[in-house]
């Protein structure tokens, strides 16, 4: 079959907080409009990260590096809950 790929670069390193991603104008996104034939069901294309991965996340930023994130709280109050640095922002990157 066919691939398609597409890359976005959206570099918020000069933010002091976490950007999210989102349909505001502070928030991340990467949107493409593609126009293809014959038509088909698909209606939507994303990307996400699985709920198990990100629970896995902050349940590691808490218990080894004290970080203020919690099970009860949702996944946005969780990112903005770390203290971001260099080296976290460079972990996530690669």
């Amino acid at each position: 079959g066919d691939a398609l790929i597409t890359k976005c670069d959206y570099n918020t390193e000069d933010r002091d907080n976490v950007t999210l991603g989102g349909f505001a104008i502070t928030d991340e996104m990467c949107v493409n409009y593609i126009h293809y034939f014959p038509a088909t069901d698909l209606e939507v294309c994303k990307s996400a990260i699985s709920d198990q991965a990100l629970s896995t996340y902050f349940n590691y930023m808490k218990e080894w590096e004290g970080q203020k994130t919690s099970p009860r709280q949702g996944i946005s109050d969780n990112y903005k809950a770390i203290q971001w640095n260099k080296m976290r922002v460079q972990l996530l990157r690669d």
